[in-house]
C-alpha cells in the first residue's frame, strides 16, 4: 500500500513539473510595449506638481504623439542615423501637436512624460541598439 501511494504521489510531482516547464515554453521571447502599461507606468512615477489636472488619457495622448513621431521618421529616413524614442525632436513634435489640437500641456510636463517613457522602455528591456533590418 505504501508503494502504491508513492508511485501515486511521485507521479503527481512529475505532472505537476511538466506543467510548469510546458507554461515556460509558452511564454513569448520578446517584450511587447503596451500602451496601458506605460501609461500607468508613467502616471503612477509623475512629479506629483506636473501631475496636477493630467488624466492617463492625457499621458496616452503625448506618448501617441511621441510614438507617431518615432514611426514618421523611422519611415521617412534617408540616413543611417537611428530614431530616438524620447527625444528632444519627439517633444517637440509633441508640444506642436498639441499647440494644434488645443491642449494646454507645456513643456515640463511633455518632457517628464517622455523621460518616463524612456524609463518604461528600458525596464522592458527594449533599450539597446537598433535592430538590423528594421
Amino acid at each position: 500500500m505504501a508503494y502504491v501511494l508513492f508511485f501515486v504521489l511521485f507521479g503527481l510531482l512529475v505532472a505537476v513539473g511538466v506543467g510548469f516547464a510546458w507554461q515556460e515554453t509558452r511564454r513569448p521571447d520578446s517584450t511587447v510595449f503596451g500602451m496601458r502599461e506605460a501609461v500607468a507606468y508613467i502616471y503612477g512615477r509623475m512629479d506629483s506638481g506636473l501631475k496636477q489636472g493630467l488624466r492617463p488619457a492625457d499621458i496616452e495622448r503625448i506618448v501617441g504623439w511621441e510614438l507617431r513621431y518615432v514611426d514618421e521618421q523611422r519611415r521617412s529616413r534617408d540616413s543611417d542615423e537611428p530614431v530616438v524614442v524620447a527625444s528632444l525632436a519627439g517633444g517637440a513634435y509633441a508640444q506642436q501637436k498639441a499647440i494644434e489640437e488645443g491642449f494646454t500641456y507645456d513643456g515640463p510636463i511633455i518632457e517628464e512624460v517622455l523621460r518616463l517613457e524612456a524609463e518604461y522602455l528600458a525596464s522592458l528591456g527594449a533599450v539597446g541598439e537598433e535592430v538590423a533590418g528594421s
